[in-house]
């Protein structure tokens, strides 16, 4: 499936950040890949760096701690439980103009808390990409801000 949605996504990535140069997937815990065997970002960034002809890291960003699951947190209770749970490394990332790919979004609290990790490391620019959204309910759509 990751190489499909990398086909649909492609062309229009390619026409959205042409300043890219590095593309890097959502990072899972180390539990948490164990659990599922594979990350489902990085099943999508790698062929997408192959279509579009971006340098691909899955080292680039690592989640350092485990989170609880965050289907019942609001916004502000998202980002609290993420705060510090990424680490970019300034080898990898910095000057470069960064597409940072999640398979799919809910609030944006994940993906803020990655590209603030990768901005501290020195990333140039750091644009956010998901495959899809997730319909929010009522309680979130009051707190949701965006990225």
């Amino acid at each position: 499936m990751g190489r499909l949605i990398a086909k649909m996504m492609a062309p229009k990535l390619q026409a959205l950040f042409q300043n890219a140069n590095l593309i890097v997937p959502m990072p899972l815990s180390l539990k948490r890949f164990r659990e599922r065997g594979y990350n489902q970002a990085e099943a999508i960034t790698k062929p997408l760096s192959e279509l579009i002809g971006w340098a691909h890291s899955s080292k680039a960003l690592e989640k350092i701690r485990d989170t609880e699951t965050q289907v019942h947190l609001s916004v502000a209770e998202r980002l609290a439980n993420l705060d510090g749970a990424f680490k970019a490394d300034s080898e990898l990332v910095i000057g470069k103009s960064i597409v940072l790919l999640d398979d799919v979004m809910t609030t944006g609290a994940t993906m803020r808390q990655a590209a603030k990790a990768l901005r501290e490391a020195g990333a140039k620019e750091i644009y956010a990409a998901t495959f899809a959204r997730t319909a929010l309910r009522t309680e979130h759509t009051q707190n949701r801000t965006n990225l």
